[in-house]
């Protein structure tokens, strides 16, 4: 992040496991887990939930701050 310039209060992570939503809250970012067949019945905490990319890409468009 400090190589880059990113402000990671204003970042999203996307991931299928909860090892990418936990990385992404030890970054402070927002966090959007990308729905798929083997993490439905899983008890994952993110801040957003997606089923297609296209959810994704709406997702941080509608919660850009």
């Amino acid at each position: 992040a400090k190589k880059w310039d990113v402000d990671l209060l204003k970042s999203f992570v996307v991931g299928d496991r909860n090892k990418d939503i936990e990385a992404g809250r030890a970054a402070n970012c927002k966090t959007i887990l990308f729905e798929t067949d083997y993490n439905l019945d899983k008890e994952i905490n993110a801040d957003f939930r997606a089923k297609t990319l296209l959810d994704i890409l709406e997702i941080i468009q509608n919660n850009q701050f």
